[in-house]
């Protein structure tokens, strides 16, 4: 498998004389925001549609026409999860809040009906200037998170009433994470194109991702990176520690929007940056679409944003790996057992070995002059006695016929050779059966 060159990095440096600065580029900008937008129906009441497309940026190289399949290879990727921390809504001089949000808020600034704030990750040493807390680390790793979403949101569904928010019985609140973790992929091409490059024929398929990790720090180029190793795996897995904080405070500035609304249609509804409709998308639905639950939309919508993020960073032109696979050319044949045939073929064999045989042996002497009998009965009394083996050869060269005279059948002892072709009988009184 190879990954294609599309002159994509992931972060560009930028030197001031200080310390180094790092800006991240812009197709990883827009994998950000593309991940946001397509996770989001146009229409509240379509159809949710998440591209997890795990195909882009990577392409197959199969030469011929037929199947080709990879083994199950490794990569680093983003994963993200989500769940409600509905029960960490707190009341706090008579303003509904979340304690992940309380910073993220000014004290001036009138209750919001929806807010959302992020966590990054933040380097130890790094710049004071981050405008964001740093985030937490998940069970079962020593990587801190790369960012955390929080969602505290008033929900007009549960208040048939009207629009009351001085209750918290009528708020809700979503966490989410997004993690670096290791992902087992298994990649197939059923077709290839003329150069044998299947990059839309390639269906790849996501066997399990792994967050669990024992992360190390250690400097890979100059720079400073988080390294885990997976058994199985000859090279070290790295993210760049700047990179982490540069594509968390990217999306900070995403994430931390406010949207404020009266009517529990939400008609008045305005939102404190253009990334508002798109990040109440997955809560703000018709309370008539309530088969599916808001948390599993709030989870596509993160899920969205790995998807693109991850897919961008495979397309890193410093990373690429060759994976190997197996061809395998799919011909249309009968597959024939021909062992349920043997009986049959056997008693064919026997019957046709039979007649054939009987034709042969029979051939000569016709089975009802086998024996001397008829012979004797037409030899007359007065005829000497002939030995056994004599009378035998008499009748094997003796031809017999019964013929129809006026008194009768008859059976006439004629002299004629065998081979010679004998007259027909003529005239109504005479038949000859020649047996």
């Amino acid at each position: 498998m190879d990954n294609t060159k599309e002159n994509i990095k992931l972060y560009t440096l930028e030197s001031n004389g200080a310390a180094p600065l790092y800006k991240m580029n812009t197709a990883l900008s827009d994998a950000l925001r593309s991940g946001i937008q397509h996770s989001n129906p146009i229409d509240p009441l379509g159809t949710w549609n998440v591209p997890k497309d795990l195909n882009s940026g990577l392409a197959g190289l199969c030469l011929f026409r037929g199947q080709c399949s990879w083994d199950a290879f490794k990569t680093l990727a983003l994963c993200s999860s989500g769940e409600d921390v509905t029960r960490e809504i707190t009341l706090e001089d008579n303003r509904i809040t979340l304690p992940a949000l309380k910073g993220l808020l000014r004290s001036d600034q009138e209750p919001p009906s929806f807010q959302s704030g992020l966590h990054g990750y933040t380097r130890k040493n790094g710049s004071a200037t981050a405008t964001f807390p740093a985030t937490s680390i998940s069970d079962g790793t020593n990587l801190p998170n790369l960012a955390e979403v929080y969602y505290l949101f008033y929900d007009p569904c549960v208040d048939s009433a009207g629009v009351d928010k001085s209750n918290m019985t009528h708020w809700r609140a979503y966490k989410g994470r997004f993690q670096f973790c290791i992902q087992t992929l298994k990649a197939i091409s059923d077709s290839a194109s003329k150069d044998g490059l299947t990059k839309d024929g390639t269906t790849m398929t996501l066997i399990n991702s792994a967050a669990n990790l024992d992360w190390n720090q250690a400097t890979r180029g100059n720079y400073s990176a988080f390294c885990t190793k997976v058994d199985g795996e000859e090279e070290d897995f790295c993210v760049s520690e700047a990179l982490m904080q540069s594509l968390a405070s990217h999306m900070s500035s995403i994430f931390n929007t406010t949207a404020i609304f009266n009517d529990s249609d939400l008609r008045d509804i305005q939102y404190s940056s253009e990334w508002g409709p798109l990040l109440t998308g997955p809560i703000y639905r018709n309370c008539a679409d309530d088969m599916i639950p808001r948390i599993a939309f709030f989870r596509d919508m993160l899920e969205g944003i790995t998807y693109s993020l991850t897919n961008k960073f495979r397309n890193n032109e410093n990373d690429i790996e060759q994976v190997y696979g197996t061809f395998t050319h799919v011909h249309t044949v009968v597959l024939v057992d021909f062992r349920w045939l043997i009986l049959p073929i056997a008693l064919w064999s026997m019957i046709v070995i039979f007649f054939f045989s009987t034709i042969v042996t029979t051939r000569n002497t016709p089975m009802w002059k086998s024996s001397p009998l008829p012979l004797l009965s037409l030899t007359s009394s007065d005829i000497t006695p002939a030995s056994e083996e004599r009378i035998r050869k008499e009748a094997k060269k003796t031809w017999m016929e019964l013929r129809w005279k006026q008194i009768g059948w008859q059976m006439l002892h004629t002299t004629e050779e065998r081979g010679v072709k004998r007259e027909e009988p003529q005239g109504r009184g005479e038949l000859v059966m020649d047996l």
